[in-house]
């Protein structure tokens, strides 16, 4: 059986405009970034198209905020992924209800209010 988590942290990237060389990189640094996350239990990439194409990157984790500080530094903050991230996607966490009881944390239009954790 496998274990109830508290919830997931999840990166959806707007890909129309990105290049799929970015896309691989930024892949390749999740799953390098992954392992040191503490409490990050597992990374998963899932691709779709709903009015545009995109990517989720999603942590699952007991502590999915606890997450967001170090993927923000490693990813958002970056020289490499900094810029894409933070013109084409948004960042949220669900928690144990999923979409119920998600929180946005990141969201590329700034007029768009997002939470801000303690």
């Amino acid at each position: 059986m496998k274990e109830r988590l508290a919830g997931e942290l999840r990166l959806q990237i707007h890909t129309d405009e990105v290049s799929s060389q970015a896309i691989a990189a930024l892949r390749t640094e999740c799953e390098a970034l992954a392992p040191r996350l503490a409490g990050a239990l597992d990374l998963r990439f899932e691709e779709g198209e709903d009015e545009g194409k995109y990517l989720n990157i999603v942590f699952d984790s007991h502590s999915p905020q606890d997450l967001w500080p170090e993927i923000k530094a490693a990813l958002y903050l970056s020289a490499a992924h900094g810029p894409t991230l933070r013109t084409k996607s948004m960042a949220l966490r669900t928690g144990e209800d999923g979409w119920n009881d998600y929180v946005l944390l990141y969201h590329y239009d700034s007029t768009v209010p997002v939470e801000r954790l303690q």
